[in-house]
């Protein structure tokens, strides 16, 4: 018999601003960012766009400023806000503040469209089995 050991390190990709400000913006959480060597904390109110491509995380600002993390889809998909944040696909999760609404296209699928202000050559569908989950998120009915 042998033993196998096993250690996991735990990261948590979402601190807590704690600077001298009032309660709320006390209460606001951030998220660490790359460009290049220099690391960047963002605000998640001002996150317009996380996706996977060619295995690196991108995230895009509300000012279409484009950073990467080290954190996966799925880590940053249960910190962020559901109420805020949506995960369409296994590539996308998306804010409510860029989006303008959605089209229906074949097989019971959503486009998503988003603020012209924000321009992206992303596939942005959500699948038919997600399609009424995203209809009561972008409503309020969840």
């Amino acid at each position: 018999g042998s033993v196998y050991f096993y250690q996991k390190n735990y990261v948590t990709p979402i601190r807590t601003a704690n600077s001298g400000k009032n309660f709320e913006q006390q209460n606001e959480k951030i998220l660490e960012v790359f460009k290049g060597s220099k690391s960047v904390f963002i605000n998640h109110n001002d996150i317009g766009l996380i996706h996977l491509s060619d295995k690196i995380v991108w995230v895009t600002t509300t000012n279409n400023e484009t950073y990467q993390t080290s954190f996966s889809l799925t880590e940053l998909a249960n910190e962020l806000s559901s109420s805020i944040f949506f995960r369409l696909n296994r590539q996308v999760i998306i804010s409510r503040k860029i989006i303008k609404g959605y089209s229906r296209i074949d097989y019971q699928k959503l486009e998503i469209l988003i603020d012209d202000n924000f321009p992206t050559e992303l596939n942005l569908v959500v699948s038919k089995y997600n399609a009424p989950n995203f209809k009561k998120w972008l409503t309020n009915s969840i």
